[in-house]
């Protein structure tokens, strides 16, 4: 399994007793209405300043990503790819259907931007 990128590593160095009660807490305080999203990249120049985000759970994956998009710049000759557990992530998912599908054991759901050059 490919290492985790620098700010999820950081942050899966808290405890899994700790990860969970912060997310009681949130779903306490947000009626479980909000997903909790970890957002990294091994992508040094993509110089994301957030990580953490609460979305509504209605949300599709298309709009989260163009959220996460606006809020970075590349090339227009690189593509921004989201994975989750290593894998694409379906744009046409609401994100409470891919948190259930793919959540980690500490009940956030982690995604890792990467870059690919493209060309034309």
């Amino acid at each position: 399994m490919k290492e985790d990128p620098p700010y999820i590593k950081k942050f899966k160095e808290n405890s899994l007793e700790k990860r969970l009660n912060e997310i009681k807490i949130i779903n306490k305080k947000y009626l479980n209405t909000k997903i909790p999203i970890i957002v990294d990249t091994f992508e040094t120049k993509l110089n994301l300043k957030k990580h953490k985000y609460l979305v509504p759970k209605d949300l599709k994956m298309s709009h989260f990503f163009s959220f996460i998009r606006k809020k970075i710049s590349i090339k227009p000759s690189e593509s921004l790819f989201i994975l989750c557990n290593n894998l694409l992530v379906d744009m046409n998912l609401n994100l409470n259907d891919i948190y259930y599908l793919k959540k980690s054991n500490d009940d956030y759901l982690y995604f890792i931007l990467t870059l690919e050059n493209t060309f034309g």
